[in-house]
């Protein structure tokens, strides 16, 4: 069980949910996966923008913990991390898929890739 970027503040100062730490996992994300989403909610899709001691997204969020490896702490992903400049984004080993929290993983639902009625009788990640 992983208590943080859960939506749920366990620790007292609530850095268990700190922006920073959860910004590439929380599904309220405006910008696409691979996208730099700043503070201000601005996107940054140019990832030399991040680091480089400009203040790109006008707040400076892309300058901050820029050098520390998120992968490290604290595990936020359920199989594979990698680390970004700034942030991290999780993925899965197939045959398995990122489930829609983008930190855990699921099995493929056959009927989410097929129209054969056949193939979408067994439970859910079943054949």
């Amino acid at each position: 069980l992983n208590w943080t970027c859960n939506g749920i503040p366990d620790c007292s100062d609530q850095s268990d949910e700190a922006e920073v730490l959860c910004r590439s996992t929380r599904p309220h994300d405006k910008c696409p996966i691979m996208e730099f989403q700043c503070d201000n909610g601005l996107c940054l899709a140019n990832e030399s923008m991040l680091c480089d001691k400009k203040n790109d997204c006008g707040d400076w969020s892309d300058e901050k913990l820029c050098g520390v490896n998120e992968c490290l702490r604290d595990v936020p992903c359920e199989d594979i991390c990698t680390d970004l400049k700034v942030g991290y984004v999780c993925s899965c080993t197939p045959p398995l898929k990122l489930a829609d929290d983008r930190r855990s993983c699921r099995k493929e639902r056959h009927c989410e890739s097929s129209n054969c009625t056949q193939l979408c009788q067994g439970t859910e990640g079943e054949p």
